[in-house]
């Protein structure tokens, strides 16, 4: 598993990627669609309240703001990547010991 995972890393990555791209795409084709409503609602003028706008979401929820999706679930996420990243970045660093050992 080790020597085809070696051997095709670019294309595992790709594929992920290609997953991750369809899975993004159909989820913006099946959003709902609620601009349409909101300017039949409010119309053409908008008048920001106090304390809305891009600055306010930066403070508070700056993922909320933007991409609906939890923030504890995003900074979770992170932290899940930078875990995995540091662990395999250690291995190939023990793996290239061991290898100048044996050599």
């Amino acid at each position: 598993m080790k020597k085809y995972i070696s051997k095709n890393w670019q294309k595992i990555l790709r594929i992920g990627g290609y997953i991750c791209l369809g899975l993004i795409i159909f989820l913006k084709l099946n959003a709902e669609k609620t601009v349409l409503k909101d300017y039949i609602k409010y119309g053409k003028e908008v008048t920001p309240t106090k304390g809305s706008g891009i600055l306010s979401g930066v403070k508070d929820n700056f993922v909320t703001t933007f991409t609906s999706v939890d923030s504890q679930l995003v900074k979770f996420a992170i932290i899940f990547i930078a875990a995995i990243t540091i662990v395999v970045f250690f291995t190939s660093l023990l793996d290239r010991k061991k290898d100048t050992k044996k050599k």
